[in-house]
């Protein structure tokens, strides 16, 4: 009967170093990841700084781009961008409101919809943040080679800059979503690809993807719609803008997308290739082997080396081994 108890209280033990380290190495690997993104946020940001700086020195290209693409747009019957705008900066609630959603959303259902995916949706969320940063690092290539003026800052033309026009009714400036004092932080010859419209494109993927819901799912759809009335209406994006936003982040969902299954049917090929090779001789590892009954606290190793062999087995394992490993102690 003591052995029995001594046997007893070593799996026990066994078990309960079981789980600290897998706790332990889930929280490592979560700091890893939130480190990763942050660097990617700051990567991101660091190019449309410098895009922003290069853009602002030579402001008459982006100008005179502005010009030609209305003039496009003009010789296909598109341009009914300024009856737009003039119509909604003249009603006062919808011109504000317009400016809100315009300098508000993106801000926040953006990084919202980021984070929901990465504490709720881990399994997804590398696909939606790749297609994310593709997209966002696509549209500050072009910023940066090809900056485009937006209506509001052609001269003399018959746009009307709705958002500095009623600046006073809100906390953006005169320089678009911008906050008051902080234009500076903003590039606003960055008219083409609206990532504006990409990002609402973007949110309304991973909203539908997601859920079942119709009526979350009907959201998701009114969102980029929504958003695509408020760019023009405003005069910050040309028509030609917001199809490019949309088409922009398409392309870049499609690409992760195709890039991801890729990787799947070839670690699904290795994986099958492993499967159908002869075990490991005897006397190699059975850390590696065997990583289950070391963590339930077999009673096959002798009891001195019990221990060391289950810290061994985890440490070796890969994450999901270990979850396997704790789920018959942890029904115990």
């Amino acid at each position: 009967m003591k052995v029995k108890v001594r046997g007893q209280r070593r799996t026990v033990w066994g078990m309960h170093s079981g789980r600290v380290i897998a706790t332990g190495w889930q929280q490592s690997s979560r700091r890893r990841r939130v480190l990763l993104e942050l660097v990617l946020l700051a990567v991101l940001y660091l190019g449309y700084s410098m895009g922003r700086a290069w853009v602002a020195s030579e402001p008459a290209a982006a100008v005179e781009r502005g010009r030609q693409l209305l003039h496009w747009e003009q010789l296909m019957g598109l341009d009914f961008e300024p009856v737009l705008n003039q119509a909604v900066t003249a009603v006062v609630p919808v011109a504000v409101l317009s400016c809100l959603i315009y300098a508000t959303l993106h801000y926040v259902l953006t990084p919202a919809a980021l984070m929901w995916m990465f504490r709720r949706r881990p399994l997804e969320y590398g696909r939606a943040r790749s297609s994310l940063v593709l997209a966002t690092a696509a549209g500050l290539i072009v910023y940066a080679l090809a900056p485009v003026a937006p209506p509001r800052l052609l001269p003399g033309g018959d746009f009307i800059d709705t958002m500095a026009h009623y600046a006073s009714y809100g906390w953006w400036s005169d320089a678009g979503s911008a906050v008051r004092g902080m234009q500076g932080l903003t590039n606003e010859y960055a008219a083409l690809p609206s990532l504006h419209m990409g990002w609402a494109v973007w949110v309304a993927l991973v909203v539908w993807r997601a859920t079942a819901s119709r009526r979350l799912r009907a959201l998701a759809v009114a969102y980029p719609l929504l958003i695509s009335a408020v760019v023009i209406v405003t005069g910050n994006h040309y028509l030609v803008d917001v199809a490019a936003g949309a088409v922009l982040m398409l392309a870049s969902d499609a690409l992760v997308t195709l890039a991801s299954q890729a990787l799947q049917r070839r670690r699904a090929a290795v994986a099958a290739a492993a499967s159908t090779q002869p075990g490991p001789a005897v006397g190699q590892a059975a850390a590696v082997s065997h990583p289950v009954p070391a963590v339930t606290g077999s009673l096959a190793l002798d009891d001195a080396r019990r221990p060391q062999h289950q810290l061994a087995s985890l440490l070796v394992a890969e994450p999901s081994d270990v979850r396997q490993a704790l789920l018959p102690a942890q029904r115990r």
